[in-house]
């Protein structure tokens, strides 16, 4: 059986490879999981290394959740720029800068 300390530990990793994976619709999951493991650890006195470690792989999940939610910020800037009508830079998967412009809807009546 894991102790509290490798239970965070293991979640923490999960968290992680879900962010890196895109699997966002886990994220509260792993954020109610994270509290409760949390809160078993207090009062535990645990060492000063493994509150270390604890506290940066926190912080390193911490920011791949900041990105994370900045790129849905800059996903959702670009898409209204476009839907203004504005060209927009963009990148594909493999770092190839591309220009996309709106794509007028035109309806062809024909009698």
């Amino acid at each position: 059986m894991k102790t509290p300390v490798q239970a965070l530990c293991a979640l923490l990793e999960d968290e992680k490879a879900a962010l890196l994976g895109g699997k966002y619709d886990q994220l509260e999951g792993f954020a109610k999981a994270k509290q409760r493991a949390v809160q078993s650890l207090q009062g535990q006195g645990l060492p000063q290394t493994t509150l270390e470690i604890l506290q940066r792989r926190l912080a390193q999940n911490a920011a791949l959740l900041g990105s994370a939610a900045q790129g849905f910020q800059d996903a959702r800037h670009l898409l209204t720029r476009l839907r203004d009508g504005q060209d927009t830079q963009m990148y594909d998967r493999r770092g190839t800068s591309k220009t996309m412009r709106r794509v007028e809807n035109q309806l062809e009546r024909k009698a």
